[in-house]
């Protein structure tokens, strides 16, 4: 088809998984197409430093963005201006993914900046599993605060002795009704035989469940109603605690532990 206008009219893009996609074609047709509602570019491996100027002009009114297995890009710091723009402007998103792209620093603070200023978007699901390099925690701990979603995914991050300093952000964001902060974010703490280092787990976890309960006291989150902390092998001291927190959380009607990786 050599019809210039019909790129204008595609609403659905899904290349996942493709193992070639061409960067100027998919540019332009990112530039021109402002019908466009779904883009999914998981585990492509794209090279995302080239499509943010191209998503100001033709992606304001995308719905959901996958990202996830994709490439920050050979010079990140360059388009950074631009992920924050475009994540301040555009007014649908429902679900943003970014699982598995390692995002620098830079680039984390000026997407989470750009939607924290963000007032045309609803409650939005945010998937930032597996995304953290270093320096990325503080960056949580100083944006997330202000981000105005329904759902996060921060699986995988190895966050260690930052996710205390996250969980209280997390606890800002009054909207937020699923939190999952599973898989490996403990790794070296829960391979430790320190009893310093058991202690700093049970408190971390204990915390997570605190804060979102105790919000007569604090005045913090009241909408959370999912958290999701599996495959962290907290132990039966750290089941304990939990059980101890949950019994607080008149807000939790159901809980589900799994204890094979517990």
């Amino acid at each position: 088809m050599t019809d210039q206008r019909q790129p204008r009219y595609v609403q659905h893009l899904y290349l996942n998984k493709s193992n070639y996609v061409q960067v100027s074609s998919l540019v332009n047709v990112l530039s021109l197409c402002t019908t466009l509602r779904v883009l999914d570019l998981s585990d492509t491996g794209f090279p995302l430093d080239k499509i943010w100027a191209a998503l100001k002009y033709g992606g304001l009114q995308i719905e959901k963005l996958y990202l996830g297995g994709c490439y920050a890009g050979k010079r990140p710091a360059e388009c950074v201006q631009q992920v924050k723009e475009y994540f301040s402007m555009a007014v649908n998103l429902s679900h943003i993914s970014f699982a598995n792209t390692v995002l620098p620093a830079e680039l984390m603070k000026a997407m989470l900046l750009g939607l924290a200023s963000n007032q045309q978007l609803k409650p939005y699901h945010l998937d930032l599993s597996g995304t953290c390099e270093k320096n990325c925690c503080g960056v949580l701990e100083a944006c997330l605060g202000n981000v105005q979603c329904s759902s996060i995914s921060l699986r995988d991050n190895n966050m260690e002795t930052e996710m205390q300093a996250v969980v209280h952000a997390l606890a800002n964001i009054k909207t937020m009704r699923r939190l999952d902060l599973g898989g490996s974010n403990l790794i070296a703490l829960r391979r430790s035989s320190k009893q310093a280092h058991a202690v700093l787990i049970n408190k971390t976890i204990l915390d997570i469940v605190k804060l979102f309960s105790d919000d007569s006291a604090l005045q913090l989150n009241v909408s959370l109603r999912t958290v999701i902390i599996d495959n962290n092998h907290l132990g039966v001291e750290g089941l304990v605690d939990i059980a101890t927190a949950i019994s607080m959380w008149v807000l939790l009607r159901f809980e589900i532990i799994d204890f094979l990786v517990s």
